[in-house]
């Protein structure tokens, strides 16, 4: 198992840039030490950084089977009030609308700080939430740029954002359409 860590850790030091031999060398002294090639591992290959995770592992899974259980209500949902043709059309809709955007992680970078957040459903069957992402800028009189990463796969970067407004994001556009708003508002982001 080793073995093919170093090799997956060189294939990402390639694609960086390092040259293959370097990058071979690099794994495999990463690889000996077990707690550096872990932390190593999920900074390259993830693209997590270990440190910004705090908590346990228990509440971290105790979480995600509550969010999975939350998300497989959703198609099951319109069966408690509807059957037959008409709970499968509503059923499918449902699920549907729940996917388009759910999930989407979105970093804001202002100089040296990043703020992180994801698109979430909030939302059932008679109520539902606001979508829109809101971050909290400060004294910020500028965003540098923002990062999406889509349910998709997709990483989009935006540079034309502006702050103290409502921006909607489309997912391959490259561009953050910007809507009015009155001074001093809550800056956010939306898809």
């Amino acid at each position: 198992m080793p073995d093919e860590e170093a090799e997956e850790l060189a294939l990402i030091y390639q694609a960086k840039g390092l040259p293959e031999d370097e990058a071979k060398t690099l794994a495999k002294r990463l690889i000996v030490d077990k707690p550096s090639a872990l932390d190593t591992m999920a900074r390259e290959e993830l693209g997590i950084d270990p440190e910004e995770l705090g908590g346990s592992a228990a509440t971290a899974a105790g979480a995600s089977f509550c969010l999975f259980a939350l998300g497989a209500i959703i198609p099951v949902a319109p069966f408690f009030f509807l059957s037959g043709l008409v709970g499968v059309i509503v059923s499918v809709c449902c699920a549907t609308a729940a996917l388009f955007g759910i999930g989407a992680g979105i970093t804001v970078n202002i100089g040296t700080r990043r703020l992180v957040d994801e698109v979430r459903s909030g939302s059932s069957y008679i109520s539902n939430s606001d979508r829109r992402v809101h971050f909290g800028l400060g004294t910020a009189e500028r965003v540098d740029s923002v990062q999406v990463r889509w349910p998709s796969g997709l990483v989009e970067q935006f540079n034309n954002v502006t702050v103290d407004s409502i921006h909607s994001l489309t997912e391959g556009s490259g561009v953050a359409m910007n809507h009015a708003t009155p001074k001093n508002s809550a800056p956010s982001i939306s898809r």
